[in-house]
């Protein structure tokens, strides 16, 4: 591999490989700022679905407390009824 003079055929083979390697680097860096921009994207919805996941969480755990209270005092007033037979 040695260089030629006159043409310099083996020097624009180069340089040819060489542009084409940099404008396929080029056109992957263009897929992945989109890919990340997607992804961010992407991001921000999931967060704002587990926010709201996190509200529903505490309304449910608030409602099974309420429940929780109901069914003990639905135990003790059958408890007493069985109790007072």
């Amino acid at each position: 591999m040695s260089e030629t003079n006159g043409s310099g055929g083996y020097i624009n083979e180069r340089m040819d490989r060489a542009e084409a390697m940099l404008n396929q680097v080029a056109s992957d860096h263009v897929l992945f700022l989109q890919d990340h921009q997607m992804l961010l994207k992407a991001q921000v919805v999931m967060q704002d679905s587990l926010q709201q996941l996190d509200k529903k969480l505490d309304r449910l755990a608030d409602a099974q407390l309420a429940t929780d209270e109901r069914l003990n005092a639905l135990i003790t007033t059958v408890d007493g009824i069985i109790r007072a037979r």
